[in-house]
């Protein structure tokens, strides 16, 4: 502080000083942007990632499905084959 005192308001600041809150101001300002910015592109990531897991998802049920059908189809064939044998 220019003055010296023990508290002082902006009025009682030198320019320096007020130059200076002025732009520590600003960047927090900026910093508040950014924050706001990152929270909805973490959003908007969130939720482009719970699509692709939840289409994992599903493709990794099909695929079970498929195996489970495979192998009963397998299972199947060889009880016909010795059934009509």
């Amino acid at each position: 502080m220019c003055l010296g005192l023990a508290v002082a308001t902006l009025r009682d600041l030198c320019p320096q000083d007020k130059a200076r809150v002025r732009g520590l101001v600003e960047q927090l300002a900026a910093v508040g942007e950014e924050k706001e910015q990152l929270a909805v592109a973490i959003k908007e990531d969130r939720a482009q990632f719970m699509q692709l897991l939840d289409k994992l998802k599903a493709e990794h049920n099909k695929v079970r499905v498929f195996a489970n059908l495979k192998k009963f189809s397998v299972h199947t064939s060889l009880v016909d084959f010795f059934l009509l044998r």
